[in-house]
C-alpha cells in the first residue's frame, strides 16, 4: 500500500491525529470490539473522523464474530467535487445518454 508524505504539524489546539490513531490501534488490539451494528461502528470511528478536512474511505476487517481486527485506510482526499458538483454531473451525463437513444 502506498505511504503517504508526511503531514504537516497540526495548528496549535488542534488534535493529535498520531496520537489518536496510537490510542485507537490500541484499544483494537486490547478489547478487539464486537461491531454488529451500524451504531457500534459510528460510535468507534466517530473520535478518529471527526473532524477530518478530508474525506477518507476505510475498510474494517472483522472476525467471523464481527469483532474488529484491524481498521486499514484505503483512501484519503479522493474526491474532488462537491456534492452538487457531482449530481450536476450526474444529471448532465444521464441528460446525454438519453438524447442519444432512439
Amino acid at each position: 500500500m502506498p505511504r503517504h508524505p508526511p503531514r504537516p504539524p497540526a495548528p496549535e489546539g488542534a488534535p493529535d491525529y498520531r496520537a489518536i490513531m496510537e490510542s485507537f490501534a490500541a484499544y483494537v488490539e486490547a478489547e478487539r470490539p464486537d461491531l454488529s451494528s451500524p451504531r457500534k461502528v459510528a460510535d468507534l470511528l466517530h473520535p478518529v473522523l471527526a473532524g477530518k478536512m478530508q474525506e477518507e474511505c476505510h475498510v474494517l476487517l472483522l472476525d467471523t464474530r464481527n469483532r474488529l481486527i484491524r481498521d486499514e485506510t484505503v483512501t484519503v482526499g479522493l474526491a474532488e467535487l462537491l456534492p452538487d458538483q457531482w449530481k450536476a454531473a450526474r444529471d448532465g451525463a444521464g441528460k446525454a445518454t438519453q438524447g442519444t437513444s432512439a
